[in-house]
């Protein structure tokens, strides 16, 4: 294997890791949106029970 193939290589490997690890650090802001849509879900919810309970007029 020629020098230069294997510096292409090195570098391509050095790439996949930086995008990697910046992936990773988009995660926890992922995770904290989902999180965030969960307890929107739980609000809805709750005020579809509320209007269920509401006795009809």
């Amino acid at each position: 294997m020629g020098v230069d193939k294997m510096r292409d290589q090195l570098y391509r490997c050095r790439r996949q890791s930086f995008n990697l690890s910046t992936v990773n650090s988009q995660q926890p802001t992922v995770n904290s949106q989902q999180s965030t849509t969960n307890n929107q879900q739980s609000t809805v919810n709750n005020q579809q029970r509320v209007e269920i309970l509401q006795p009809i007029a």
